[in-house]
């Protein structure tokens, strides 16, 4: 039997994939990840899950793109999809969390240059990871919200596909050349950039895979290969390196073709951003209520339904009704953007 390619799958399957349920996943594993850190344990795995994102990243913002075909409603696109949930988690922080579990007299903490200065984060390329008197004897020290960092590299990185887009040069050649380019600045370790360098080449893999959906065939037997490849790569010490070619074909065999089927798979994958984004925070926030002697997986066990709860408020008042006006005029955005409309419906 003849294989099927990326492509075949997309036509035959639409959004009936898995891609929900490994957004969610990912989501999940970041929160389980950080329980580490923040409870003052390393774990080693956490760039895993960001090569994961930035590849199928990669990928479905070229698909996105490409269907949309415009610079303008491009743009709008993305930036309804990061900053509404982004400007909500931002300010609770500030202006809820931050009062209640700072060290310092509340009014000391408002009147602070430093509160309002973060605020800067919702400008993605300068963020402030601390605040006045929070967490300062957390294992994880002062760091209020330590996953926003990797939409500051997502967001330049959406630039690019939006400038070969605009440009007409976003194909096969272009998006190969530029994946060549980057691995040869990153392995002579060029001294601009190199961590967005490093992160960029998974995202370019999943920018390839789509230029080449059409030709990559998805198959087990190559599945496999891919693991062996994998586990080499491990064994060499170069798992980063094997995983840009080898991981980047099992995310998208997994994502394609085995067959997983739950009723509320979508809504899984409506609430990750919000798990990624509400999730540090709290478990910082539970570090500190818990005092010493935390273990990563109580962090965990505790954190991650809290976090899906707010991740639900966010989608259902802010992200869903955000992303409701991709197709409205952007002077039509702010005035329409009702809190208490949308809370009834929810409610």
């Amino acid at each position: 039997m003849k294989n099927r390619s990326i492509d075949s799958y997309i036509v035959s399957k639409g959004r009936n994939n898995n891609l929900d349920i490994f957004r969610f996943t990912l989501a999940t594993l970041v929160v389980y990840s950080h329980s580490y850190w923040i409870t003052g344990t390393e774990d080693g795995t956490e760039s895993l899950r960001v090569m994961m994102f930035f590849i199928i990243s990669g990928f479905f913002i070229s698909a996105s793109y490409n269907r949309l075909n415009n610079l303008k409603s491009y743009f709008k696109a993305r930036a309804l999809r990061i900053f509404p949930a982004l400007i909500l988690v931002v300010l609770l922080t500030v202006f809820l969390l931050g009062p209640l579990v700072t060290t310092l007299q509340a009014g000391d903490y408002l009147t602070n240059y430093q509160t309002y200065h973060y605020l800067k984060t919702l400008l993605l390329f300068d963020i402030q990871y601390d605040l006045p008197g929070l967490f300062e004897n957390n294992p994880e020290t002062l760091v209020v919200n330590g996953s926003i960092w990797t939409i500051y590299p997502e967001a330049l990185y959406y630039i690019v596909v939006g400038i070969l887009g605009f440009s007409k040069i976003l194909n096969k050649q272009i998006v190969l050349f530029l994946f060549i380019l980057t691995h040869i600045l990153y392995f002579i370790q060029f001294p601009i950039g190199h961590l967005y360098i490093g992160f960029f080449r998974y995202f370019l893999a999943g920018m390839l895979f789509y230029q080449f959906k059409d030709k990559i065939p998805l198959h087990y037997s190559l599945f496999l290969l891919s693991g062996i490849g994998m586990y080499v790569g491990y064994l060499t010490e170069h798992f980063a390196d094997f995983f840009v070619f080898f991981g980047t074909y099992m995310v998208f065999y997994f994502i394609y073709v085995p067959k997983i089927k739950l009723a509320f798979s979508r809504q899984l994958g409506n609430y990750s951003y919000g798990v990624f984004l509400f999730g540090y925070p709290i478990q910082q926030t539970i570090a500190l209520l818990y005092g010493d002697g935390m273990t990563p997986l109580l962090n965990f066990v505790i954190a991650m339904p809290i976090a899906i709860l707010c991740a639900f408020v966010s989608w259902n008042l802010v992200e869903k009704r955000a992303l409701a006006m991709k197709d409205k005029p952007i002077k039509s955005i702010v005035p329409t953007f009702s809190f208490r409309k949308q809370w009834k419906k929810v409610g």
